[in-house]
């Protein structure tokens, strides 16, 4: 899947940032909270600290795309 995206993203001139994957399904996008208990269900996120609930594969993508604003080089 990794080279089947990057390969896409060259061709269109796009970047790719790579971002570890554990514990993205069950930290929350909005607090950084992250425990297990966070995921109530297959498809649920409802953070045990802030409260947020949503679906948790939204939740999950929300926190890799800070995970790679975060870890994207700067450009000089």
């Amino acid at each position: 899947m990794r080279r089947f995206i990057t390969c896409k993203a060259v061709l269109e001139d796009v970047p790719v940032v790579l971002v570890d994957p554990p514990n993205t399904s069950s930290t929350c996008s909005l607090c950084g909270d992250c425990e297990k208990g966070n995921r109530t269900s297959k498809g649920h996120f409802s953070c045990l600290i802030c409260k947020r609930t949503e679906h948790a594969d939204i939740n999950a993508a929300r926190t890799i795309r800070f995970k790679a604003a975060i870890n994207r080089p700067i450009a000089v």
